[in-house]
């Protein structure tokens, strides 16, 4: 399991957010790949859909998830 923490997020400039996998800080545009098998799919107020795999999830600032 991974552990996924949403940092920040952004919609400006078509999205992006600040994404903590494992304790590593990523910052994604929408539409990146990132850690293996993450995926931005969109940013929007302070949160952002993902795509871990072929599984979709959302979460907003501050959530945290196990995937």
């Amino acid at each position: 399991e991974r552990e996924v923490l949403l940092v920040a997020s952004t919609s400006r400039a078509g999205g992006s957010a600040e994404v903590r996998i494992d304790g590593t800080s990523y910052t994604v545009a929408r539409g990146e790949v990132f850690a293996d098998n993450f995926k931005l799919l969109a940013a929007s107020g302070d949160c952002v859909a993902m795509l871990f795999g072929d599984q979709e999830f959302t979460l907003c600032e501050g959530d945290e998830i196990l995937k």
